[in-house]
């Protein structure tokens, strides 16, 4: 296995293990709504890079295809969480109106990244070792 991919599973496996972590003890520690909304932003962080460090690691290109496209489900809702959390964090109003514009948008994406070729078009060979997510039209 190429060095800099022994590396790069090591960060994706170190990033995916803490942050999922992280997100379960804020979940259980705290009952505010921010606590919720950083333990949840944390999650999708967890299942972005834990997706990724299978697929990087995966060598059958059907199986890298659908797993890259439900790796996309969590990094579809990384942003609309993070927003969510910092206008909250920062005692700030936000319309519901948009709140739920964001969470739509992030669940219509993630239903499209599964279920279509919009988002993760194919998994061609990169870089000289390793199969990797090309992106679509999205």
């Amino acid at each position: 296995m190429h060095n800099f991919l022994v590396e790069h599973l090591v960060v994706l496996a170190i990033t995916s293990g803490f942050t999922a972590g992280l997100g379960i003890f804020v979940l259980l520690k705290g009952g505010e709504k921010s606590h919720r909304l950083f333990g949840l932003y944390s999650l999708s962080i967890a299942w972005w890079s834990f997706f990724q460090f299978l697929m990087i690691r995966e060598t059958n290109p059907g199986i890298l295809l659908l797993g890259s496209r439900i790796e996309q489900i969590g990094v579809a809702f990384i942003p609309t969480l993070f927003v969510h959390f910092v206008v909250l964090y920062l005692a700030r109003p936000i319309s519901y109106k948009l709140l739920l514009t964001l969470y739509g948008t992030s669940l219509i994406f993630a239903i499209t990244a599964v279920t279509s070729n919009w988002v993760i078009f194919n998994v061609p060979w990169r870089f000289g070792f390793m199969y990797f997510g090309a992106g679509g039209v999205l």
